[in-house]
């Protein structure tokens, strides 16, 4: 199963993802997000990753043209936009990895994606990284989720539960894998690996 880990701020904690053999790691470029990174501290992190890791820089209503220097000069494979921003696809240089956000059944309407997306929750608190779960009942008899990546509070304690609802082709954690804001606990990292091992084998 898909596995992206997002929202890191220090190489040692990418480092040490890389060694659990993660599908992807996203880097936040989103200047009002607590995971924020620049470009250049991006860059000295993702040369460091193997190719065979997708780097994904998320980005929030940023200029096509910042969207495309950025991602020249962190050395990005991918680039997340939420939805509401689909427009600005055609006219960047990189793939697009679109999230749409999810209050009630009405938004599973807007979806309309030939590849993988992901389903974050709709919060009040931020633009993503809250640690918020939409109603994961909603994703029974959903027929996208051999293409959906489910993001928004997902972490060790709650994968079960959302295995016994529905199977998706991924998830992909930020806050259930922290001690704080950007920075990742390593025990953590391990034992959500781990367990996402167990429950896909």
């Amino acid at each position: 199963m898909f596995c992206k880990y997002c929202g890191f701020t220090r190489k040692e904690d990418v480092d040490f993802a890389v060694s659990l053999k993660v599908d992807a790691i996203g880097l936040v470029f989103y200047p009002g997000s607590k995971r924020y990174i620049d470009a250049s501290t991006a860059a000295k992190i993702t040369s460091r990753v193997s190719s065979s890791i997708m780097k994904v820089g998320i980005f929030v209503n940023e200029s096509i043209d910042v969207i495309n220097d950025v991602s020249k000069n962190a050395g990005l494979d991918y680039v997340q936009l939420f939805a509401a921003e689909k427009t600005k696809a055609a006219r960047i240089e990189y793939p697009v990895l679109l999230s749409y956000r999810i209050e009630n059944s009405l938004d599973f309407e807007k979806i309309d994606c030939k590849g993988p997306f992901l389903l974050d929750a709709l919060s009040l608190k931020g633009e993503g990284g809250t640690g918020e779960s939409f109603d994961w009942t909603l994703l029974k008899d959903f027929k996208l989720i051999n293409k959906t990546i489910i993001a928004g509070g997902v972490n060790c304690d709650n994968l079960n539960e959302l295995f016994q609802i529905a199977k998706p082709y991924g998830v992909d954690l930020s806050s259930g894998l922290e001690d704080s804001p950007g920075i990742k606990s390593h025990k953590k990292m391990e034992q959500f690996k781990k367990r996402l091992e167990e429950l896909t084998k």
